[in-house]
Parts: structure tokens; sequence; C-alpha cells
């Protein structure tokens, strides 16, 4: 903010009739300052600085600048801008207080016809999340309160009229160190709350029983309708509203009220039907097919779901398994109505309309569009949605970062007109168990699944890095540079000096999404001997997933990439492979279990797009936990364990080695870690116990 500097007269300081001083300005006036007499306060001496600040500020030139908004003259009379960090504020932090309530009725009973049974349940639940920010500043009143004379020292704000009534006792004089009264600590203070509510009613009814026989067995079924209804409220305390025009709730990002609600109706069928048993190759093989129907009250409608799968056990040693499915689904609360919100992303080729862009179809000199880039630059969306107009896009326009910042801002928001995504799955394993009876072999079984999944109109966002790409012709989709492209038509830039505000990242349906690979599950148990003739069992048990692919394409006339062995993407972390392995070992009541989960090194998704990223990979990473368990009796049970045993820090996610002039480098990363995968808290501990009366 702007504050008054210079041997100008502050005019609330004087008697106009008279040419008094104010008595309040006097010495041991109430706004703590030493003016004279007679004619008032100047400005300097209204808003007193110290002797330092006020040197440097009365050498300042004569500076006449010019730009597009006009000419302006400063010197050394010229106000001041104030940019302070608010030490004397509390720690800034939130307070959640979450509400649940759930009311749950039922029946359950036999038709009367053959082994049918019916179950019904009826639910109605409620959860409501008030959020209250600590230590957050209202914009406007902090403003208002540093404008007045010695920075609100002794200011009174009376009206009745209004219902205002507050006294500021210290002011808020930012160079003079300590706490501040905390009368004028409550007039800053937001008070800010925000609340989220979401409301699920849910009616179902549920029928099973056998239908006929076969020789293999009695076929089975099941059927049943349902309905459900969510309804979601958004509420953000007003001065973190978008339509709030006078303030904002200082260090966060506004947002919009938001409410919505989804219905839908269902029925279904699944059936079970056993097809051979106690046969040469076929202890039993058994087919499962289900349908089912949604009818929704939004824009994805009405869908259908099916699934056929099989069971196929040769012996008791192998068994084989798989399907077919086609699924359905609708888009969610939040997809459909989450409100506008900013958030800060990774943008690793930083912004194409600057010379610091890592980008190759950026303003760079080895682009041969450079000219091209720079005047569609200047015809990108400004606020009010017409051309930007920045005249000053060249080969020298380096925009608000003074070096390379890989980060950019979202504009996420929920989208009404979301279609159903719709997935296309194929399923084949095998089961096998070990054909030996001696202690050492007899408990191995080993399980191996492949998948593959296609998903057509998958939900997800177009953010920052992408839409810029798409936009400047990175990958041939727009060769004109025409601005009323759909992704350019996304982006938002400041008119006055070409800066980069924001991209629309409204949540939309892509075109696909394609994965396979195969998730195995080994498990081995062998009996031990143990002290006092006691006998132990050890057990391994180990995970492993192998991701094949992992293909995304945002449009059907865009290219597929692959972002396989990739993080930092909306997609989430996709490992080339990763492992979870279990060692215990349990005698009488008691047992310990050792946890190691391995995740491979994997690449940064700006690699996905731009081979030519600099983004260094997120190295490889181990975590381990240990847990007990000890049935001291039939009625107390003791538990604890230690998580993160070695006390692991969490690895970086978007370290970038940028070059300085002397030849070195300095690390950055904007997202510094992952948080589903990586642990951030440490090694900690927990000891409880359970009691069974």
């Amino acid at each position: 903010m702007t504050v008054p500097y210079g041997t100008g007269i502050y005019a609330p300081s004087v008697n106009n009739a008279t040419n008094a001083t104010n008595p309040a300005y006097l010495p041991g006036g109430a706004y703590g300052l030493n003016c004279p007499a007679t004619g008032g306060c100047t400005n300097s001496q209204a808003f007193p600085v110290p002797p330092e600040l006020a040197a440097l500020l009365t050498s300042r030139p004569v500076v006449t600048t010019t730009t597009a908004t006009g000419t302006t003259t400063t010197n050394s009379n010229s106000n001041w801008n104030l940019n302070y960090n608010l030490t004397y504020m509390p720690k800034r932090g939130l307070t959640n207080t979450q509400e649940t309530y759930e009311i749950l009725a039922g029946l359950r009973g036999k038709l009367g016809i053959s082994d049918w049974t019916y179950d019904f349940f009826a639910t109605r639940g409620d959860t409501t999340v008030n959020t209250s920010y600590e230590g957050f500043i209202d914009a406007a009143s902090y403003q208002a309160l540093v404008a007045l004379p010695n920075y609100g020292q002794g200011q009174d704000f009376n009206n009745g009229r209004l219902g205002v009534l507050a006294h500021c006792t210290s002011g808020l004089n930012p160079f003079i160190a300590g706490p501040k009264s905390q009368d004028c600590l409550d007039i800053i203070d937001s008070n800010a709350k925000l609340s989220s509510q979401l409301e699920q009613t849910q009616a179902e009814l549920d029928v099973q029983g056998g239908l006929f026989d076969l020789p293999a067995g009695n076929v089975r079924g099941a059927f049943g309708v349902d309905y459900r209804k969510d309804d979601y409220q958004y509420l953000p305390d007003h001065g973190m509203q978008t339509t709030n025009i006078l303030s904002v709730v200082s260090g966060q990002f506004d947002t919009t009220e938001t409410r919505g609600a989804i219905t839908v109706k269902e029925v279904y069928g699944e059936v079970l039907a056993p097809i051979l048993k106690d046969l040469p190759f076929a202890k039993s093989l058994e087919l499962n097919g289900g349908y089912r129907f949604s009818d929704y009250d939004i824009n994805a409608g009405s869908d259908s779901t099916w699934k056929l799968t099989a069971n196929w056990s040769i012996n008791d040693f192998v068994k084989f398994r798989g399907g077919r499915q086609i699924a359905n689904r609708a888009p969610n609360i939040a997809e459909l109505y989450s409100p506008a919100v900013f958030e800060v992303v990774t943008w690793t080729d930083h912004d194409p309309c600057s010379n610091l862009t890592r980008a190759a179809y950026g303003n760079v000199a080895a682009n041969p569009n450079r000219a091209k880039v720079n005047t569609l630059c200047s015809q990108l969306p400004g606020v009010d949605g017409k051309p930007n107009g920045y005249t000053g896009f060249n080969a020298n326009y380096i925009g608000q970062n003074v070096t390379y910042f890989p980060a950019g801002r979202d504009l996420t928001q929920g989208n009404i007109n979301l279609a159903s995504e719709k997935a296309k799955t194929w399923t084949a394993g095998v089961v096998l168990r070990s054909p030996f009876e001696s202690d050492a072999l007899k408990d191995i079984n080993l399980a191996v699944d492949w998948y593959s999944i296609n998903v057509e109109g998958a939900i997800s966002t177009a953010t920052t890095s992408y839409v810029y790409q798409e936009c400047f012709n990175a990958f041939g989709t727009n060769p004109t540079y025409d601005p009323n492209n759909t992704f350019c038509q996304r982006i938002l830039r400041d008119g006055l000096n070409g800066n980069w505000l924001a991209t629309q990242a409204q949540f939309v349906n892509l075109s696909s999404v394609k994965t396979s690979g195969i998730d195995t599950t080994f498990d081995y148990r062998i009996r031990t001997p143990f002290f006092g003739d006691r006998t132990g069992a050890l057990s391994v048990n180990i995970n492993a997933s192998w991701l094949m692919s992992y293909d995304v394409q945002v449009a059907s006339s865009l290219p597929s990439f692959s972002y396989k062995d990739s993080i930092g993407s909306q997609y989430g972390a996709q490992y080339k492979y990763k492992t979870i392995t279990n060692i215990g070992y349990a005698v009488a009541g008691a047992s310990v279990n050792l946890s190691w989960r391995h995740l491979p090194q994997i690449r940064h998704n700006s690699l996905v797009t731009n081979p030519l990223s600099t983004t260094s990979p997120t190295s490889s990473y181990e975590l381990f936990g240990l847990t007990g368990r000890w049935s001291v009796n039939d009625t107390w049970t003791l538990r604890g364990g230690v998580d993160n045993l070695f006390d692991r820090q969490p690895v970086l996610v978007g370290a970038n080695w940028v070059p300085t002039a002397a030849g070195s480098g300095v690390t950055s990363a904007t997202g510094t870690t992952d948080v589903s995968n990586y642990d951030i808290i440490g090694r900690r501990y927990y000891l409880g116990f359970n009691a069974k009366f």
C-alpha cells in the first residue's frame, strides 16, 4: 500500500479556520505524534519512518515514467510503498471441526419362496466441515488502519447507526518491534470461516436365492433396486469470495459459493452359474454375469454396466480366472460442482512467451516460428475475455519472473456438462497352490493377474503446461497460431504488462486413458520350533505390480502420450513397478511384522511431452514399518508399532538444475514431494490396547 511522505501538509491534521494543529496530533495527543502547535503535520511527521529510511527516501532523484496508463513522476517528496510481513500476527493455522451423523434402518427376512431372502435398508447421513482461519488478515481493514496517522495508533471508530465500535491502541507501525495491542489485531483479523456440507439419502432393496439346478450345482441370482441422492454445498466466508470487490483474506485465493445435487436410480441383476464340476481338468467351472442400469438426473443421463467373468479350477493346485467388463462412471459431486479455485501447479517448460522458457516451441532463438509466438502472446485473452493487446512481446520479453520459474496457476472448476466415462476391461489370471505336503513347502501360493483397461471420456483437467503446449503448436495442433484455438481461449494474461495470470482448468472428458499391467501376490508360511516346546510360524507376503502401459489422449485430434514411469501430473505417479513386502512371525498369542515398501526411480512428467526437459528424476524410495501384537488373555490385547522405522525423508519431485552466469547452478522444486507416495511426517510410534468384555 502507498504511505504518504514529504513536506506537504497532511490535511486532516490542521484546522483550516484557525491554522491550529488538531489536538490529537500534538505531543501527548491520541495519535502519539510530535507535530507543531500550528500549521499541522507534514506527511512525513504524520507517518514517521526511521532516519535511515528517511535518508533513502529524501535522496530519490526525479524520475519520469511513461506507461500505457499515463506518465508519473517521482522525487524526494513522493509517497512510498509498504510491503511488510506481519510478524506480530498469530501463526497462521486452520481449525477444522467435522460433524457427522447417519441414521440407518432396515429389514431382512425370508420371502417364503424356496430359499429366497430379502434385505431392505434406508439411510440418511450428513457430514459438515467447518474451517476457521487463524492468523489471516482482512486486507481492506489492514490497509484502512495503516493509512491513518501513525499507522492507526489511538484511533477510535464509533458509529452507532452502523453498529461500529472499535479502538486501536498501539497502531501497526512496521518500524516498532514487539507485539501490537489486541484491539488493533482484532480490527484486521479476517475471522474467516468456511463451511462445506454433504448430505446423502439412500434406499436399497436386494433379493437373492436359487434359480434352478444344473448338473454342476444350483444357479443362484441376486437382484435389486436402489435410490441415492447427494446434496453438496460449499460456503466460503464473504471475504474469500470472488464477488467481494472490496477486500480479500490475505494469503488465500478467492473462491465462489457452490451448491449442487446428484440423484440416481438403479436396477441390477447378477447370476452365478456352476457349469462343470468334478471332471478331468475341471474340478469346477463357474460363470458370473451381471448387469446394472443407472439413471442420473445430470448430463450423464442413463448408463449401463455389465460383466462376465469365469473361474476355472483344474484341480486343487491350479485355478484360472478372468473376464470382460464394461463399466460407466458418472461424474461425482466434486467434478460437477467444485468452485473455481486457484491451484499452483508444475510448469516445467515455463512461460513460452518469455525468453526464459525451456520450451523449444516458445520465445527462443532456435524456434523458426518465434515471431508467430510473440504475436499469439498478444492475442491471448485478457481478464475481460478480449485479446490482452500487450505490445511488448518480443525477443527481449522476460515477464514477471526474472529467473526461470517452473510453476503456473490453474483455475480449477467443476463442469455440470460432463458426461460419464466408460471403461472397457479385460482381465486374466492364474492362482497356483503348492502341491507338496511337506511342512516346508505346503503353504506356498502365487497369484498372477493381467489387466487391460481402456477408459473413454475419462474425467480430468487440462493443466497449464498442457494447455500452453496445445495452444503454441507444440504437437502440430495449432499450425496457424490461431488465438481462437480451444486451448488458447483457456489462457488469461495481463494486458498491462503481458504477465501470465492463470489457465482455466475446468474438468473435461478426455478422449481416452489406456492402461495395462500385471499384479502378483506371493504368500509363504512355514512352522518353526520355538522356546518352551512351542511352535511358531514365519510368513512372507510379497505384492508386486508391473505397469505395462499408461497412455493418455486428451482429444481425438491430438497425439497420445505415455505417462508410464512418470510423476507429478494429474494422473498420479505411474511407476514402472512397485513392491510391498511383509515378513512376520507369530507364536502363541504374539506376532511381529516388518513391512517394506519399495518405489523405483521415476522420471518427471514434463519429459512426457517435452523430451528436452531438464527436470531431474525422483530417486528410488524405501519405507519400512514395524508392528507387533500380543493377546495377553481373552480380555486384553496390546498392539503397537513404528511407522517410517528408519526416519526416511521424502524425496524431491520436480527438482530442476538451473544454470547461473558463473556456470554453477541451483536446484529448485515447486512441488517438493508427492505426499500421496512419500511420507512427510517421519518416524512415529503408537501403542494401544483392546479390551473385550
